[in-house]
């Protein structure tokens, strides 16, 4: 049962909204510049998730990385009565539960995006580095099906090879 209440969709003062201090998802240069990029082109068109505070001002609780880049209006869910652990577990759900990509989907996504744009306007607003974009567009002329003689044997070596294309956090392990 919902205990929680929800304003969608309020338009705030970024002087009234105060980054928590316990967020721990960290973006990296070439990440935060294709949020800033996105957020040019296209605009704010997710709402960042605050919850009111005991000094009249509201507390980040999902979209740190978009606020820092925004102008003087934010967008944005509010949610009453969260209270502090709800809103740190909260951070963690939204930060960790949005999926992760499938490296070979992924490649043929980019790839058929390449005739749509050339490189440098492909590569505005997408997180990666020019050379990790150049691979990504590359596995997509892989053929993966000639690595086995079989369906079956073909899906376990293409699951294979796409943990092998998986990158390791150095600081946690994570693959992703």
């Amino acid at each position: 049962m919902i205990k929680y209440k929800v304003e969608r969709g309020v338009k705030l003062s970024k002087a009234d909204i105060i980054p928590n201090d316990y967020n721990p998802n960290k973006t990296k240069p070439r990440q935060q510049s294709a949020i800033a990029e996105s957020l040019k082109k296209y605009g704010q068109l997710l709402e960042l998730v605050v919850r009111p505070n005991d000094n009249g001002k509201y507390t980040i609780v999902d979209g740190e990385h978009r606020y820092d880049e925004l102008g003087d209006e934010v967008y944005c869910n509010i949610v009453h009565g969260l209270s502090d652990a709800d809103a740190k577990k909260l951070t963690v759900i939204l930060n960790e539960t949005r999926g992760e990509a499938d490296k070979i989907e992924l490649a043929q996504l980019l790839s058929s995006l390449t005739d749509e744009f050339d490189f440098d306007e492909l590569m505005v607003g997408l997180p990666y580095e020019s050379n990790e974009l150049e691979e990504l567009i590359k596995l997509a002329e892989v053929d993966w099906e000639q690595f086995a003689d079989s369906p079956y044997e073909a899906e376990a070596e293409i699951e294979d090879v796409r943990e092998d294309l998986k990158h390791e956090c150095p600081s946690c392990g994570h693959k992703y």
